[in-house]
């Protein structure tokens, strides 16, 4: 194998499995056929055609069924939230473990680390179709944040006992998926290199939220505030999934948006109608709740448009 059908073959895993099964030696053959003398590399505008072709490849085949189409959306979108979670999350226990420091939640380092392992095996239940152990996972999730907030929120005037209404938005989708006669069909685990990318993902991620942390502390104030309310750990997995979803003609990535944005807005309205006093920054958290609204509506229209512009199957 040439190094330059390697490559192509590398940019044809944007392809589901099965039509690559069908077609991987006939598309390879047209590309090879068609290269330069002596390229080595997939051209800018080869690679885009295989990315874009791959991608409305795998809308198209989905569409053969709505169900699927619709679950797969729904069940992205709660992977990506519980994600981000577990990066801010992993982020958090690192930040205690290397500089031995408390800041917010961190007032309890052992539930912190626990969360984060919690939410790690919720994104890997997901990703595998276990819904009952998803379910459970966030069952935890509420039990250590109600222990965590119980002792945390002196401005409401004393302890409370709350339920994060972003977790109960994903719950709630969680259990239709599991339980809901006409979703149950679509059940079925993804491919196990999934949950590798997704546990890389997260790695990744973690390492951003860490350099991200060190840049706000070293900042100007008003550049602060600004990549504050700007939520970079909300607009770039948004970002990317409307990115996937308007290349490849596609409702799932989009509808993955509106759920992870949707659920990250409902914690954010939650904070801003529940807490006040003189130490709560209102302003600055009303922004930041209008920036994931925001961020939800623009994922829903894009919903919207790329069903009517779907692929036809």
């Amino acid at each position: 194998m040439t190094p330059l059908e390697r490559r192509y073959r590398l940019w044809l895993l944007a392809y589901p499995g099965e039509y690559r099964r069908e077609h991987d030696e006939e598309l390879v053959g047209t590309l090879l056929e068609a290269a330069a003398p002596g390229q080595e590399w997939p051209s800018a505008r080869e690679a885009g055609a295989l990315l874009t072709g791959g991608l409305r490849t795998r809308a198209r085949l989905a569409a053969a069924s709505p169900v699927r189409m619709w679950t797969d959306g729904l069940r992205l979108g709660l992977i990506v939230y519980l994600a981000v979670a577990c990066v801010a999350t992993a982020g958090l226990s690192l930040h205690y473990i290397v500089l031995g420091s408390s800041r917010g939640s961190l007032g309890y380092p052992d539930l912190v680390h626990l969360e984060a392992a919690v939410l790690a095996i919720g994104v890997v239940a997901l990703v595998w179709a276990a819904y009952e152990v998803g379910l459970a996972a966030m069952a935890g999730m509420v039990v250590i944040q109600g222990v965590m907030m119980w002792n945390d929120l002196p401005l409401l005037g004393g302890p409370v006992a709350l339920i994060p209404a972003g977790l109960v938005l994903v719950a709630a989708v969680v259990a239709a998926l599991a339980w809901h006669p006409s979703l149950r069909p679509a059940r079925r685990p993804w491919p196990a290199r999934l949950t590798v990318a997704a546990l890389a993902g997260i790695a990744l991620g973690t390492l951003c939220f860490l350099a991200l942390d060190g840049v706000l502390l070293g900042a100007a104030p008003a550049f602060s505030l600004a990549l504050i309310v700007a939520q970079p750990e909300l607009l770039v997995p948004a970002a990317i999934l409307l990115l996937l979803a308007l290349l490849g003609l596609d409702p799932r990535p989009a509808l993955a948006a509106t759920v992870f944005a949707a659920a990250y807005a409902a914690g954010q309205v939650q904070t801003l109608a529940i807490t006040h006093g003189p130490g709560f920054p209102a302003a600055l958290y009303a922004q930041e709740t209008l920036v994931s609204l925001a961020t939800a509506a623009l994922a829903l229209a894009v919903t919207v448009l790329s069903a009517r512009r779907r692929v036809p199957i």
